[in-house]
């Protein structure tokens, strides 16, 4: 049977399960597999994965971020987040712009969860911020889908925005306008939900990570 999804708030029991989530895709890089988020050429230590763990809760207590948890048998799997673009002071010209990221646990892609994460965050940013952004691999057309379901648009692209190895990936820029467009299924204002994990989804994204 088909672990339930818990959507909810981040805690400071995560910080294990999604440094460790963080730190295994290097591991996959390693190893060949494609993977649709910006990396450090090496793995980041332990250390400093506590020292962005940190950061990120005091980003949710200042309000400068929005972070969104998956939790499936306990443990925390994705994590979605939007993020204050610019300065983190609500008091900026850019306040109102806020930048997306998404990361699940590769035994989890692929089931819904990240469009439910995403749909959380974006549910919640209503309100708080007008204007979504977020980067994706030219070559990520799974996430891309996702990301056009969910209303948003491109409005660019950086060639070569990204060197792995020897090889150029182009970066693709989106919008999501949250003044004109409603995410179908969203939900607002609620600390946790559950998503019953069906049918796996052929458009669920490959993570971004944003912190």
């Amino acid at each position: 049977m088909a672990s339930d999804v818990i959507l909810r708030d981040l805690r400071s029991k995560d910080r294990e399960d999604l440094i460790r989530g963080y730190l295994d895709l290097y591991r996959e890089r390693e190893a060949g597999e494609p993977i649709g988020i910006l990396l450090f050429t090496t793995p980041p230590l332990w250390e400093e994965e506590l020292k962005w763990f940190e950061s990120v809760q005091r980003s949710v207590a200042s309000g400068a971020k929005i972070v969104v948890v998956a939790e499936v048998d306990g443990h925390a799997v994705g994590l979605c987040e939007a993020t204050r673009h610019g300065p983190s002071s609500p008091d900026h010209e850019s306040a109102h712009v806020a930048d997306l990221g998404i990361l699940v646990q590769r035994a989890h892609r692929g089931h819904g969860v990240g469009e439910a994460l995403l749909r959380e965050v974006l549910a919640r940013c209503r309100g708080k911020f007008e204007i979504v952004i977020l980067s994706v691999f030219a070559d990520n057309a799974r996430a891309k889908h996702l990301y056009r379901k969910l209303g948003f648009r491109p409005y660019g692209s950086l060639p070569d925005g990204l060197k792995r190895g020897k090889s150029y990936i182009d970066s693709d820029l989106m919008y999501l306008d949250l003044r004109s467009a409603t995410p179908e299924g969203a939900t607002r204002g609620k600390s946790s939900r559950k998503l019953n994990r069906g049918t796996p989804s052929a458009s669920a994204p490959s993570p971004i990570h944003g912190g």
